[in-house]
């Protein structure tokens, strides 16, 4: 399928607004447009994910939110766990607060490549090309 081609104009009576067109080759139809819309609506953005990991990281719920389940499952258990521990000793365990930091801020570098991941699965699966 060829790719439509683009035109753009700009109206300088409606205060120089742009419009684009896209001329299709003859024949063709905009068949694909659903299923691109498809996927825009169901990819994972990396703003999302990198709110949800600032104010709920330390619980793992960017990786809910990245189709990372079991992840997610374990840092929300290490997170309850560490939590139970430093209640249970009174605060003696609470260095251990130092490992889920530690996990947080790895997670920080490791958010694109999931989301690109994601999102590469996504495409595949709307655009059917497995």
């Amino acid at each position: 399928m060829m790719s439509p081609s683009r035109i753009d104009f700009v109206s300088l009576l409606e205060g120089g607004a742009g419009v684009t067109i896209y001329v299709l080759p003859l024949g063709e139809t905009m068949t694909n447009d659903r299923t691109y819309a498809q996927y825009d609506i169901e990819k994972k953005s990396l703003l999302v994910a990198y709110v949800l990991w600032l104010f709920l990281g330390y619980v793992g719920a960017h990786r809910f939110y990245l189709g990372k389940p079991l992840s997610g499952l374990m840092m929300l258990s290490f997170s309850g766990v560490v939590l139970l521990l430093s209640f249970v000793s009174f605060g003696v365990l609470g260095f251990l607060w130092a490992l889920v930091a530690l996990w947080w801020i790895i997670d920080a570098l490791l958010i694109p490549g999931m989301a690109a991941s994601r999102n590469r699965g996504i495409a595949d699966r709307v655009l059917g090309r497995r």
